[in-house]
């Protein structure tokens, strides 16, 4: 690919490259010790393409957040178990590189300080983290928060936890619409949205 044509990439695509070029770099010393240029050369889309899987995976999770399709969640449950006990955890960059800040999203932005903003914010909060909540006790989490039985008579555990994510749904969107009533704007809750991906938070808007 020539430099000048970088740019008529689609952001996928950039990103891909990038970061296979960062690890192709990074493999120079081992590539040379260990792999023939021949092997470097099988190597090279190999690692391309899996990065481009990889990154295709993790923008659709976040992007479709309890939304995304099925086979790409127990793509990532799948891939999540395969991590080996011994990896390190990588915390700070390479000599070279900048870190990067993430977006805390247990941080409470300037404008829900304010009394009257305040609980309404939190509740927001809680009921984004609630929604994503999968485990044996989601939906008993879900009645004690909002003080109220969930389909109590339905045998089906699916059924239940189905009713409780339309529940929270309303409970979301009443939320938010309260907050835009308070003269908060949609970019603000977006970027002070918590655990909730920017796809499910553009539904209650």
């Amino acid at each position: 690919m020539k430099y000048e044509d970088f740019n008529s990439l689609t952001q996928m695509q950039r990103d891909t490259l990038l970061v296979s070029m960062v690890v192709r770099n990074s493999m120079e010393d081992f590539h040379v010790e260990h792999l023939s240029d021949k092997q470097m050369k099988q190597l090279n889309p190999i690692i391309r393409q899996a990065v481009f899987d990889a990154l295709n995976l993790i923008e659709h999770v976040r992007q479709k957040g309890g939304q995304s399709d099925p086979k790409a969640m127990r793509n990532l449950d799948f891939q999540i178990r395969c991590l080996p006990a011994y990896w390190e955890t990588p915390e700070r960059v390479s000599e070279g590189f900048t870190q990067y800040e993430p977006r805390d999203p247990k941080r409470t932005p300037d404008w829900a300080e304010s009394p009257n903003i305040k609980p309404l914010y939190a509740r927001f909060i809680r009921l984004g983290e609630l929604k994503y909540e999968f485990g044996e006790d989601a939906v008993a989490q879900v009645e004690a928060y909002l003080s109220r039985s969930i389909a109590p008579d339905e045998p089906s555990a699916n059924l239940r936890w189905r009713a409780a994510r339309s529940i929270i749904d309303g409970e979301l969107k009443t939320v938010v619409q309260e907050l835009r009533g308070l003269k908060i704007s949609q970019q603000k809750l977006i970027d002070a949205r918590g655990e909730l991906s920017r796809n499910d938070l553009r539904e209650y808007f």
